[in-house]
Parts: C-alpha cells; structure tokens; sequence
C-alpha cells in the first residue's frame, strides 16, 4: 500500500514537472515583431488575420482572371469589328468618289461689315489635298461667350482611296462687328480600321455611310448630271461651230 502510494507520488511528481516545463516553453515563445510574449489571445488572432489574407488572396486571383477574360473579349469584339468594317470599306470604295467631297484645312471668313467697319472682304480658304467624308467628330472643348462661338476636337475622315485620317479642328464663330469667323484642321494622321474600332463606334459610322448612300441615290444627283451632260454637248457644238 505504501509502495503503491509512492508510486503515485512520483508519477504525479513526473507529471507536474512536464506541465510546468511545457508551460515555461509556451510562456517565454516571444513575437519576432513585437519583443514580447504572445498570448493565447493573440495567436487566435494572428489564425484569424492569416485566414483573411488568404480570402483576400483568392479574390484578387479571382479578379485577375476575370479581368483577363474581360480584356480578351474586348480584343476580339474589336477584331470582329475592324474585319467588318474594313469589308464594309472596300464595298462603298466604288462610291466614295460620290460620297466625298473637299475638305477645309483653313477658312477665314468676310468679317462683318467689312467694307463700312474694315477686315478682310473675301473669305480665305486652304483645302485639304485629299477628297473625304467626315463620319465622326469627338468633342473637346467647347464655349459661348457674348456675340462668340466656340469648338475644338478631334475629326474622323474617310478618304476617297478608303483610308481614314484623324485631325484635330478648331472652329471659331463671331457676330462682332470686324471680325471673322475661322476653322482649321491639322495634325492629320492616317488610322487603321482596327485603330478605328478601339476608339469609335463602328456601328455609327457603317449606319451614316449607309445614310449617304440612300441621300445619295435620293437626291439631285441624277438631274445634275443631266444637265451637266446637256451643258457639254452645248459647248462641245459651240466649240465646232467657232472652229468652222
């Protein structure tokens, strides 16, 4: 009975020590960070914060996919409309010499009253060497004063050969006695149709050539070529006659 109880007081000795010894381990385990010991609390804290950067981590990682996904839709919706834009382009080319016009690089008006108050009597104007139509214009900026007007911005052109050419354009009205109204369009620069498609809406400018085309077949364009046919076998007979 007594060695029994021996026994027991030397196991429980044995115990008491390893717990006290485990517990010292525990209490002198020191955060690198902060130089001091880490509580219980604290390390359930620590779990916690690991857990949500991990959410976090997998969200981002979520978002990027999805952001590369998004990214390569745009590049082929872009592509898909820069092919058919360019298709478009090259079926109307036959009738962009109709559909084209000349283009204003410069233009000064007759001011106001010129010939009473002075300022130039007869407007001033620089054409562009290209034929084209205008199918887009973006806005910069824009102002009314007393009397004034004024636009700056960026202009889309489709020339007659079926390039398209950017420009940037000013345009400046005036009810002010002496002055003059003035445009300009510089710093042309040729885009491709995939330059085209990232930047303007495709949809828009196929829809305005279709426009054209039906304003075109519409309109007086028939009547004027017949008078233009009448007018050159009057001359072409007058020519004869004086040659006789």
């Amino acid at each position: 009975m007594r060695k029994t109880g021996y026994v027991l007081s030397v196991v429980a000795s044995m115990l008491f020590v390893a717990y006290a010894t485990r517990w010292a381990v525990y209490a002198t385990q020191v955060q690198p960070d902060e130089g001091r010991t880490q509580t219980p609390e604290e390390g359930r804290r620590c779990d916690m914060e690991d857990v949500e950067l991990e959410a976090l981590r997998s969200k981002a990682q979520a978002v990027a996919k999805q952001h590369a996904e998004q990214v390569m839709a745009f590049n082929s919706e872009e592509a898909a409309e820069s092919e058919l834009l360019s298709k478009v382009i090259e079926s109307v080319k036959p009738s962009l010499g109709a559909l084209s016009s000349r283009i204003r690089e410069a233009y000064t008006s007759t001011a106001v009253d010129a010939e009473v108050n002075g300022g130039p009597t007869h407007p001033e104007v620089r054409f562009h060497s290209k034929r084209g139509l205008n199918v887009g214009v973006s806005t910069k900026s824009e102002s009314k004063g007393s009397g004034t007007k004024s636009w700056s911005g960026v202009e889309l052109w489709l020339m007659q050969d079926g390039t398209f050419w950017l420009c940037d354009a000013v345009e400046y009205q005036t009810q002010w006695v002496g002055s003059c109204d003035r445009e300009s369009r510089t710093n042309w620069r040729e885009v491709s149709p995939l330059d085209v498609a990232k930047r303007w809406d495709v949809e828009v400018i196929i829809g305005s050539l279709g426009d054209k085309l039906t304003e075109q077949l519409e309109g007086n364009a028939k009547n004027r070529t017949a008078k233009s046919t009448e007018r050159a076998k009057k001359l072409a007979a007058l020519t004869e006659l004086l040659g006789q």
